[in-house]
């Protein structure tokens, strides 16, 4: 059974200036070995950029796992603590109809 994988985030997620073999998502994909994750991430992307992101990349199907790192940019650019769990949930609601199944047993 393959074992599927999606990292969202921005440069937590991919690593500035890390080889790509050396990335957190390449990394856990190789501890569990699973095939190449889906990786929705850019470098300096904010939660509402990831969650345009997210929808640009249609993504379908299932994923076993989903790990999302994202919020600090929205710091860096001055925007007030408040508005960065606003805006979290939407990229926390697009994850929702991504149906998950539990096989980390």
């Amino acid at each position: 059974m393959d074992f599927t994988y999606l990292a969202l985030g921005d440069s937590y997620t991919i690593g500035e200036a890390v080889p790509a073999e050396e990335r957190f998502p390449a990394r856990l994909a190789s501890l569990l070995q699973t095939g190449e994750p889906k990786i929705v991430a850019v470098t300096g992307w904010t939660t509402d950029e990831l969650t345009a992101g997210i929808e640009a990349a249609q993504i379908t199907g299932t994923y076993d796992l989903v790990t999302l790192l994202i919020g600090v940019n929205n710091q860096y650019r001055g925007r007030p603590s408040k508005n960065t769990v606003p805006s979290s949930p939407p990229c926390s609601n697009s994850l929702l109809v991504l149906p998950a199944t539990s096989r980390l047993t």
